[in-house]
């Protein structure tokens, strides 16, 4: 916990139940700063992030809470141009 100390990030994105302790350390350390954003379900409440991307099965429903169906991910321009003819 002690390597937790600033500067702080502006943006930190973290993923599964076991990283979500430390999401909520930097975003109270920070002081709200830096903009906390938990992939799939943390099992703690929304509410202890900024925001929390989950799939669709998860059912889990907030403010802050955005649902996807399958996994995010990042997909290169050309091959959606090359999707879409």
């Amino acid at each position: 916990r002690d390597q937790f100390a600033p500067p702080w990030p502006t943006l930190w994105i973290a993923a599964g139940r076991r990283s979500a302790a430390y999401s909520k350390l930097v975003r109270e350390r920070s002081d709200g700063k830096t903009f906390t954003v938990h992939i799939l379900d943390p099992y703690v409440a929304p509410s202890s992030f900024d925001m929390v991307v989950v799939p669709e099965h998860d059912a889990m429903t907030g403010p802050n809470v955005v649902s996807v169906v399958g996994s995010p991910a990042h997909f290169s321009s050309d091959l959606l141009e090359e999707t879409a003819q």
